[in-house]
């Protein structure tokens, strides 16, 4: 069964997991990031298949939150 896994935020730890679940596993690594180079370099590196918005978001079978704890928590309370 190949998943589909979303990475917000591809920073050392979300670009890091992105490129090892795109090398190790036949899963779609779908990601977003609020930095454009941090997506061009994801991209480049082979993080993700596909960049991550509300559209596909709801064909995701689990999201990794690789942000900074405050913004986790900010966004929740929003």
């Amino acid at each position: 069964y190949n998943m589909n896994i979303g990475i917000v935020g591809l920073g050392l730890i979300g670009g890091s997991l992105g490129r090892c679940i795109t090398a190790k596993t036949d899963n779609i690594v779908y990601a977003t990031d609020i930095s454009e180079q941090a997506l061009k370099t994801g991209k480049l590196l082979s993080a993700f298949k596909h960049q991550l918005n509300f559209d596909n978001a709801n064909e995701l079978d689990i999201i990794f939150l690789s942000l900074i704890l405050r913004i986790i928590v900010k966004l929740l309370n929003e």
